[in-house]
């Protein structure tokens, strides 16, 4: 059984968040055509290709920062005030450097996208 405290923990919740923000960019990027109903989004026919070092790059970039927040470690977040106001700063952070990363690497992908 997986305690909050084990490093089986750590590594189980790492290696699910970087599964789940990989999977969600390939969801993205296949109901980004079903978003063209939204009138501030450009019309596509067809899902967008998704370069694949961002496979690598968004799940790689969350980690980092959640890591960097000490969200992995169990015993600094005994309360769970501490553990959501650390997980809000930590997604917020990751998220506005991953559009950085867009914005300067792969513009091809839409605003709408990301932010689905």
């Amino acid at each position: 059984m997986l305690r909050r405290f084990s490093v089986n923990f750590a590594i189980f919740s790492i290696v699910m968040d970087a599964v789940l923000r990989a999977s969600l960019l390939l969801i993205a990027a296949r109901l980004r055509p079903l978003l063209s109903i939204l009138p501030f989004a450009a019309d596509l026919r067809r899902p967008t290709s998704i370069p694949p070092a961002l496979y690598l790059v968004f799940p790689l970039g969350r980690v980092v920062i959640l890591a960097l927040f000490a969200i992995y470690d169990g015993r600094r977040n005994l309360h769970v005030g501490d553990e959501m106001t650390g997980l809000t700063l930590g997604t917020i952070l990751s998220d506005v450097a991953l559009a950085g990363v867009l914005y300067l690497s792969y513009r091809e992908i839409s605003r709408v996208q990301f932010v689905f």
